[in-house]
């Protein structure tokens, strides 16, 4: 038989650039229904099974690697790297601390929420991760890159708004799960540029 991929031009434009254009409410909200839509999808006869990072026993064997591997360590996120092994180690024991599954994006950034230029969510694309997975993956990521891009202020926000804080333990397991399934060299360098540091503190004042 032939397979075929039937696609389908997305109106919009990345959320991350609408950061000098809208409101930083408006923005976040339109975010915000990105996560909703999400968690709200039937999963009923979903087929894909998850990147291997995302499951609990990769995390498990990735964190006892660290110990290993110190240049690994120094290359986690700033959140993480000044933690021992041991303390890491113990946000991964600790679990996802939730059994609810949804349907997880797997990269839900920024870059992959696109609004229209009212800030309306218009599509979520870049889809290769997409799995069942734990209820808190996609608002871990995502609240992670808001602050990047647009501050802790924002990304409290945006945690607020799910009932959630950066100091839960799922928000936590997640961010570090994903953090250690990350293979290139320096993945958090983009989060250090004068640019961005500037942006920050634009909008967090």
């Amino acid at each position: 038989g032939v397979a075929m991929l039937i696609t389908k031009t997305l109106e919009g434009t990345s959320s991350y650039k609408y950061i000098d254009v809208l409101e930083p409410r408006i923005i976040i909200a339109g975010i915000s229904t990105a996560l909703h839509i999400m968690r709200q999808t039937d999963t009923s006869d979903f087929p894909f099974a998850p990147p291997r990072w995302a499951t609990e026993q990769a995390a498990e064997t990735n964190v006892k690697r660290l110990a290993a591997s110190r240049d690994k360590h120094r290359e986690l996120h700033p959140d993480f790297a000044g933690r021992t092994s041991h303390e890491l180690r113990d946000i991964i024991d600790a679990g996802p601390c939730s059994d609810e599954k949804v349907l997880s994006h797997g990269d839900l950034c920024m870059p992959n929420v696109l609004l229209d230029d009212e800030g309306s969510m218009t599509g979520i694309v870049d889809l290769g991760s997409l799995h069942i997975g734990n209820g808190q993956l996609d608002l871990a990521i995502m609240s992670w890159t808001v602050e990047a891009n647009m501050g802790d202020k924002w990304a409290n926000h945006l945690l607020d708004l799910h009932s959630a804080t950066v100091g839960d333990q799922g928000i936590l397991y997640n961010r570090l799960a994903y953090d250690l399934g990350l293979e290139r060299p320096d993945p958090w360098a983009w989060t250090q540029t004068p640019q961005l540091a500037e942006q920050r503190a634009r909008l967090t004042a």
